[in-house]
């Protein structure tokens, strides 16, 4: 059974997972403080890496590895914890992207920064959807990244070293030490 089988099966039969299609909960609003430095770290990120026809090289490709990053700074920092998100296919045949959602249930990527799921949805056919990896799976996470040690043909610069340091120096920056 592949990975993505059981992750259906597993979000079908327990709450570890849950795909945002009709519900979507409020949390507390991002403080002023926290969105200024959310930004400055997408911008910081784009400086970086760059676009590739206007779209973000860090989401065409290494967005798993973004992310991954992110939440293990992010949950280390602070206590209302993030978690790392799956946008999936209508047929769940193919994993498009893979970003961070929010203790306030925005979603947040590298290259985009914040985002509002109904927001986020609209750039993709109708049908996709949102699976939330509640519980962190690293395998998982490999699988639906497509492999997370390959090489990036859109961002052949991406470097773990280098977006660590951004990712903290920009998470240092929210003095409240919360969401």
């Amino acid at each position: 059974m592949s990975k993505l089988a059981l992750v259906l099966i597993l979000f079908i039969s327990f709450p570890s997972f849950s795909k945002q299609e009709n519900w979507v909960a409020n949390g507390p609003p991002l403080k002023k403080d926290q969105v200024e430095s959310l930004n400055q770290l997408r911008d910081e990120i784009n400086d970086y890496y760059g676009l590739h026809e206007g779209a973000p090289r860090i989401n065409s490709g290494p967005c798993g590895r973004f992310a991954n990053l992110f939440f293990q700074k992010w949950n280390e920092l602070f206590t209302e914890k993030v978690s790392i998100s799956f946008i999936m296919s209508a047929d769940s045949s193919e994993c498009y992207h893979v970003l961070v959602k929010l203790p306030n249930n925005s979603y947040y990527d590298g290259g985009s920064g914040i985002m509002k799921r109904r927001v986020l949805l609209k750039g993709y056919q109708k049908g996709t959807y949102i699976i939330d990896m509640i519980e962190y799976d690293f395998d998982l996470l490999d699988e639906m990244s497509y492999g997370l040690e390959r090489d990036y043909k859109l961002c052949t610069n991406y470097s773990d070293v280098k977006t660590s340091e951004i990712i903290e120096r920009n998470l240092m920056q929210i003095t409240s030490g919360r969401l």
